[in-house]
Formats: C-alpha cells, sequence, structure tokens
C-alpha cells in the first residue's frame, strides 16, 4: 500500500518538474504513473523546455490592452518582456515603435520599427496609416526612412550597429539579461 501511495506522490512530483517542459505537468504525471517515476524523470529531463513564443505572444497581447487604455509606460514594459522572451518577434518590436511614437522617442521608434521590418514585418499599408505611428511620420527623416527600405541610414547607425552587437552577446550567454536591459537603456540615453 505505501509504494502505491509513493508511486502517486513520486509521479505528481515528477509532472511538477516537467511542468515548464513540452511534455507539460499532465504529461509527465501520467507518464510517470503508467511507466514509472522514474522512467517519467527520465522523459522530464529529457525533453526540451515549453516554447517562450506563446509566452511573448502573451505579453504582447497584454501591451495591446495596455496601450488600449492608455498605459503607455506598462504597455512598453510588456512588448520589452515580449521581446525579452522571443527576439525575433517582428510584432512586439512593431508594438514598440507605435509605443514609442505615441511617447515622441524619436530614436527608439525608429529603431523598432526597422527591427520589426528585418524581422519580417510586412504589412507596409498599415505600417503607412497606423494613427500610432503619426508622430513619427511627421518626422523630417522619416521619408528617407521609409524610402531607404524602413531602415535609418543617418549617422545614428553606430548605435544600432552597437545594439545589435549587445543583443548578439546576450543571444550567445556572453552577458546576463540585466546587463543587455542596462546597457541598450545607456545606449538609448545617449542618442537622444
Amino acid at each position: 500500500m505505501i509504494i502505491i501511495i509513493l508511486w502517486i506522490i513520486f509521479s505528481f512530483l515528477i509532472g511538477a518538474i516537467a511542468s515548464n517542459k513540452k511534455v507539460g505537468f499532465w504529461g509527465g504525471t501520467f507518464l510517470s504513473l503508467l511507466l514509472s517515476p522514474l522512467i517519467g524523470l527520465i522523459i522530464a529531463l529529457v525533453s526540451s523546455e515549453k516554447s517562450t513564443k506563446s509566452e511573448a505572444t502573451k505579453y504582447l497581447i497584454k501591451a495591446d490592452k495596455e496601450m488600449r487604455q492608455g498605459s503607455f509606460q506598462q504597455a512598453i514594459q510588456s512588448a520589452n518582456t515580449a521581446v525579452n522572451l522571443n527576439n525575433n518577434f517582428p510584432l512586439a518590436y512593431y508594438r514598440l515603435a507605435t509605443l514609442h511614437s505615441i511617447r515622441s522617442d524619436k530614436e527608439s521608434a525608429f529603431l523598432c520599427l526597422e527591427k520589426a521590418v528585418s524581422l519580417g514585418y510586412s504589412n507596409f499599408d498599415k505600417l503607412n496609416k497606423d494613427p500610432n505611428l503619426e508622430w513619427l511620420r511627421r518626422r523630417p527623416e522619416w521619408e528617407q526612412f521609409r524610402t531607404a527600405g524602413y531602415k535609418k541610414t543617418s549617422s545614428n547607425s553606430g548605435y544600432i550597429n552597437e545594439l545589435n552587437e549587445l543583443s548578439n552577446l546576450r543571444d550567445k550567454g556572453i552577458i546576463t539579461e540585466d546587463e543587455f536591459i542596462a546597457k541598450k537603456q545607456r545606449i538609448l540615453n545617449e542618442t537622444k
């Protein structure tokens, strides 16, 4: 009787271990109950991590909601979290561009819009009509930015290269996420 109780308890513990893996809580628990807690543990440990894309999408939806409510700073934080979870997410960069445009932060808006396009954002009709980008489109450098394929061509492109290099260092694990955020903010502050 004690073996059955321990088997069940360990199966649920394995499920907890598997909760952030693709196999999931219930998959880990079921496999442990069916096969054995030891085999369930092995499967949970070798199972790959859950995709961060779904988490990033949740934060982007949260950013959209906060933006509609007028909580722009919170929306920027949520969109930044989406980017941190999936730095190849063009819609998150697009949302950041619109938020920075609303807040009249020209350099950040251009930078995020350039990144969104470089990652594959291609709804140029929306980009050229989105009321949230109206302020940015009225900047003198907009036309040059647009005709250059939505790329910044001024002397400020040096900081873009610096930010890209910083992102590469983060992706390679050379610097931590906190170091990346602090250095990114310093670079953006220097360009204003």
